[in-house]
């Protein structure tokens, strides 16, 4: 803020200083015409001096922070939709299992887990509660052929 003030307040004095010196050559009109031409040219620079001073060192700089901060913001985009993609899949294959345990008249408690790969499958399922023989057995092959967590990637508490 107060390079701006600054700014301003040269432009103030070199519009003054321009004003003084035409008013000291008003009557002689040869030098007139010369007189407002420098003093147009003095306040010309005056204003444009922060683009002139303006390197394009500055510009570089600038963009090469603006490719580093952009390229990390892709990546964090890219890290939290994967692992936005993760819940979703683990939620309702989750859902999927339950509401065939609901079906059947069971509760149970279902963590699926997801491969480690980026496939984003679900790798293995825990469930956990009260299931006779039957109902495990319906819910295993439901689970292997719906979902395609294989028999052996299914582990069982029962309670």
């Amino acid at each position: 803020m107060d390079s701006i003030r600054q700014y301003v307040l040269r432009i103030v004095a070199v519009a003054i200083l321009c004003g003084i010196c035409q008013s000291f050559f008003e009557e002689k009109k040869a030098n007139k015409a010369v007189i407002r031409m420098v003093t147009g040219l003095l306040l010309s620079v005056t204003i444009l001096s922060p683009i002139i001073q303006f390197k394009l060192n500055d510009i570089s700089d600038y963009l090469s922070d603006l490719r580093e901060n952009t390229a990390q913001i892709v990546a964090d985009g890219e890290s939290a939709g994967i692992a936005e993609q993760e819940r979703i899949i683990k939620e309702r294959c989750e859902a999927y299992i339950l509401d065939k345990a609901n079906s059947l008249n069971l509760e149970l408690g279902v963590q699926v887990h997801l491969a480690d790969d980026q496939s984003l499958h679900p790798e293995c399922v825990r469930l956990t509660g009260a299931v006779s023989p039957y109902a495990q057995s319906v819910l295993r092959a439901y689970i292997s052929d719906t979902l395609g967590i294989p028999e052996e990637n299914q582990q069982w508490s029962i309670n």
